[in-house]
């Protein structure tokens, strides 16, 4: 499932009149993978725009979102968010609760309109998360950091991760699910050097062609889905 992660960068989006091809990429695979989903189109008449939600729900009241869309159409966009999403539905094939949120619109000039409008449609139709752990740039890296915002999710996972990295943040859409009142922090990948300093280049490239498969590693992903993220989801 993982090696997913090779075609979905390969997408190149494009104007689009209906939903994006990485939209319409995330649907095939789904339903190739038996996964039950729900395509949401929604107006925001804000940027006059429609965006388009993927939602697959499990039985638990656990989340993990990831946001798809992207700033530069001609990058692999490997990183930022590609492989956060292929780790979603990864997660969602080992552990069939979880719940997931497959976001449209986190990218500039948007700053989390898909996040706003899946927090809107939850609270709509009485949906109401534990937590929801937003995955982004968790593509490669030997430990993860989470943003320095005090939740009962942050807790747990600072208790089961005494190496966890606690730190600021840039924008992400689990300040937009804060703003909603859900409880949410976001986790990003990154490798600590030899001396037990992070690393942070992890940012480098972003929105730019520096952004491609050779980045990653699939290595690592597996490792996060089975490992880290596992582990968070059953502890917390």
């Amino acid at each position: 499932m993982i090696n997913e992660i090779n075609n979905f960068c390969k997408i190149r989006d494009e104007n689009r009149s209906e939903f994006s091809n990485r939209a319409k990429f995330l649907v095939n695979l789904l339903t190739r993978l038996n996964i039950e989903h729900k395509l949401v189109r929604t107006k925001s008449k804000r940027f006059n725009k429609y965006f388009y939600n993927i939602y697959c729900f499990g039985s638990s009241d656990k989340f993990l979102s990831a946001h798809y869309d992207v700033a530069n159409t001609e990058s692999d966009n490997a990183n930022d968010n590609s492989a956060s999403v292929i780790n979603c539905i990864a997660y969602k094939q080992k552990n069939s609760s979880i719940n997931l949120l497959l976001l449209d619109g986190e990218e500039p000039p948007f700053m989390g309109v898909g996040s706003n409008l899946a927090a809107r449609y939850m609270k709509a139709n009485g949906i109401l998360p534990k937590w929801i752990l937003n995955l982004e740039l968790t593509g490669f890296g030997n430990s993860f950091f989470i943003d320095n915002v005090d939740t009962q999710l942050s807790r747990c996972i600072q208790q089961n991760f005494e190496d966890a990295i606690i730190t600021s943040v840039p924008f992400n859409d689990a300040m937009i699910f804060r703003q909603h009142g859900i409880e949410s922090n976001v986790l990003t990948c990154l490798n600590v050097k030899e001396n037990g300093a992070p690393d942070f280049s992890v940012f480098g490239g972003m929105h730019t062609a520096k952004d491609n498969l050779a980045t990653i590693s699939t290595e690592d992903m597996n490792r996060f889905v089975n490992e880290t993220l596992n582990k968070i989801v059953t502890s917390c």
